[in-house]
């Protein structure tokens, strides 16, 4: 299972990161923007993507949606440190 980490505190992200592995991923990548996000889905497809709301160039929430348009309905977890934020997310989207 390849995963996706959005994020960019990297010390978060690679907290997350040795979690996921621990769980049984086999495959990570690390981006901190959304268009990184975007370019990295479209070189390794992810089987997960677990996202950060805010990032310096735009929404966490963004590059989930272009890169669900792209590849399908692939699974989400955000992660936000605003429960008010994430209960307004359309988890569809």
């Amino acid at each position: 299972m390849h995963v996706l980490i959005i994020e960019d505190d990297i010390l978060l992200a690679m907290n997350v990161q040795v979690l996921i592995e621990d769980l049984g991923a086999t495959s990570t990548a690390i981006v901190s923007s959304e268009s990184a996000a975007v370019t990295q889905a479209a070189l390794y497809r992810p089987n997960l993507i677990i996202s950060d709301l805010h990032l310096p160039d735009g929404l966490g929430a963004s590059a989930v949606k272009s890169i669900r348009s792209s590849f399908g309905n692939i699974p989400v977890v955000y992660v936000t440190g605003s429960a008010d934020e994430a209960a307004r997310l359309d988890p569809s989207a």
